[in-house]
């Protein structure tokens, strides 16, 4: 939905959904979406939320300041990334 709807230039997932021993029914989900604006961003929120029953952390990447970039990019996973090309994609992960 999110990757067909508003075409985000990368988006990553950090946080105790990538430990599956940490991860329980009280965790959230944590995700950086890059390259979309900022009035789109929060219509891609709220119809995320909608698509799940965990709390979602969902920012903007553009909005973040360089030391949390650093540490998701250190933490976290890369789970799609936009080719060069806008007609092509590229999933990373699973």
């Amino acid at each position: 939905m999110v990757i067909a709807r508003f075409n985000p230039s990368r988006i990553i997932q950090w946080g105790s959904v990538l430990e599956p021993r940490h991860f329980s029914a009280i965790s959230d989900i944590d995700l950086a979406i890059e390259g979309v604006g900022s009035l789109e961003f929060l219509t891609l929120f709220r119809l995320a939320e909608a698509e799940t029953k965990f709390p979602l952390d969902v920012v903007r990447w553009e909005n973040l300041e360089p030391e949390f970039q650093r540490v998701i990019l250190m933490k976290g996973e890369i789970r799609y990334r936009r080719l060069i090309s806008s007609s092509n994609s590229e999933r990373t992960g699973h």
